[in-house]
């Protein structure tokens, strides 16, 4: 089961936006649990990815069990300053744009947001990704 959604995490993601994107627009009011949701069901589903990951290189005679609880913690800890770093930034770019003038600003202020949020994690992830091996 867990195979099943792993080889479809980028798919799943999209949806995800997408979906969350639509109950911005068309319910308004649903949108801060339903994007509270949606960031638990993608933060689990990034971790047990995580995890099964680095316990398949340990099970694999690949690493040791330190290096696998380090690699484990390393990977948990860039997604979640990964997480905030983006939060943070888009919330200053947000309010410098203060974008509640209109929907045209509104749609460039989520664009720009969703871009600078792609960066950081690519960002994170090439830096972060050496430490992890």
């Amino acid at each position: 089961m867990i195979g099943f959604f792993e080889s479809r995490r980028k798919i799943i993601s999209i949806l995800l936006v997408l979906i969350l994107l639509a109950v911005l627009i068309f319910m308004p009011s649903m949108s801060g649990a339903f994007s509270t949701a949606a960031l638990s069901v993608s933060l689990g589903m990034a971790i047990v990815f995580i995890v099964r990951r680095q316990m398949k290189s340990y099970r694999s005679g690949k690493i040791n069990r330190a290096r696998t609880l380090r690699n484990i913690a390393v990977e948990i800890f860039g997604l979640l300053f990964t997480i905030a770093l983006a939060f943070f930034i888009v919330r200053r770019v947000i309010e410098v744009m203060n974008p509640s003038s209109g929907l045209w600003e509104m749609g460039i202020a989520i664009a720009l947001s969703l871009l600078i949020g792609l960066v950081i994690g690519w960002l994170i992830r090439v830096t972060w990704g050496r430490l992890a091996t």
